[in-house]
């Protein structure tokens, strides 16, 4: 529910740099957390036989989870652009103001 909610926002353009710093914090604390020590770890009820197949989905969602804090961080130093929902209430607001 986090991913969706937080996502949709930076989908939509709405404090985007909010949304991104909550997001980054929540993908910080799963993959500390839940990636990271499996990394390390192996369940004992886990055949033998998939160990290999438990690694490469391990490895390639704490590499995801990296790659989308890294795109939080960028996301810091941007404002949200013309296609976004913040802006077009921007322009609504300044609009509405010059026809008063």
């Amino acid at each position: 529910m986090w991913l969706v909610s937080w996502g949709g926002l930076i989908l939509l353009g709405w404090h985007l740099r909010w949304a991104a710093c909550v997001l980054g914090s929540f993908v910080v604390v799963v993959t500390a957390l839940v990636h990271g020590p499996a990394l390390f770890a192996m369940p004992s009820e886990i055949p033998a036989a998939c160990d290999w197949m438990r690694d490469i989905l391990q490895r390639s969602n704490f590499v995801k989870n990296l790659c989308l804090l890294g795109v939080c961080f960028h996301l810091l130093h941007h404002e949200a652009g013309k296609l976004s929902l913040e802006y077009f209430l921007r322009v609504r607001a300044a609009r509405q103001g010059r026809d008063d």
